[in-house]
């Protein structure tokens, strides 16, 4: 059985939200927003990205009521910007606490740590089980796909 990640933790009535059905029921709601599609494009790979690093082992703590919250936006933004979604990259980050200055932005969300790139390497790993996409899919959607879709 594979390992449960929570997108939120539980509300007042003892129920958490699954990560994988947080990010895919954000993925359908985006989808009525767009009117292109490359419009939908933009907007499926934000929805899938937005809560990323929430696959981060402290993050998961945090939400099982095990330390304390760890910021998440910038894992998915970093997923993005390596793969030149560059406006994708930019809201995903913004998506809690705005957007931020746009060229002090540009030089913080680049690669120059291994360490870093290693953990967006391990986090995608865990996206790709959780959700039942494939890395197929989110090249896709970063180049001429519209929709992630499970194979």
């Amino acid at each position: 059985m594979s390992e449960i990640f929570l997108a939120h933790s539980e509300n007042s009535f003892g129920k958490s939200h699954a990560l994988k059905d947080h990010l895919r029921g954000v993925e359908e709601r985006v989808t009525n927003w767009a009117c292109t599609d490359e419009l939908k494009k933009r907007l499926v790979l934000a929805a899938l990205l937005h809560d990323f690093g929430k696959y981060l082992d402290k993050f998961q703590s945090y939400l099982c009521g095990k330390g304390s919250s760890v910021p998440h936006a910038r894992w998915g933004a970093l997923l993005a910007k390596r793969s030149r979604s560059t406006d994708v990259s930019f809201a995903v980050d913004g998506h809690h606490a705005g957007l931020p200055d746009f060229n002090k932005w540009e030089y913080e969300h680049t690669f120059h740590d291994d360490a870093i790139n290693r953990q967006v390497e391990e986090l995608f790993k865990r996206f790709i089980v959780d959700t039942g996409l494939t890395d197929k899919n989110i090249l896709d959607l970063t180049n001429s796909g519209v929709e992630a879709g499970r194979e």
